[in-house]
């Protein structure tokens, strides 16, 4: 898991990206709450990798402030799931 930028046609936004062989699953948040996209393998070339004091920003952290987002915007089930193993 890692933590990236992307643009999603309104505007760039950070995400929790999961690699997967076909599918990237992307927990963002989005203007109806906290929600998992999947997109194509083949679009994570365009990801940008977030920084954090010079180093990739934590996964653990990110998790944890998309979860509290998800209680106050709402979140879906595969996108708790997904969050929960983050923090593990």
């Amino acid at each position: 898991m890692r933590v990236i930028r992307f643009h999603d046609g309104e505007g760039y936004r950070t995400a929790v990206a999961k690699d997967g062989y076909k599918l990237v699953h992307l927990i963002a948040i989005t203007s109806s709450g906290v929600r998992k996209i999947d997109l194509p393998s083949t679009d994570a070339q365009r990801f940008t990798q977030v920084m954090y004091k010079g180093a990739p920003y934590p996964v653990d952290r990110a998790c944890r402030k998309m979860l509290v987002a998800g209680r106050a915007l709402g979140i879906d089930k595969g996108a708790k799931a997904i969050l929960k193993k983050g923090l593990v």
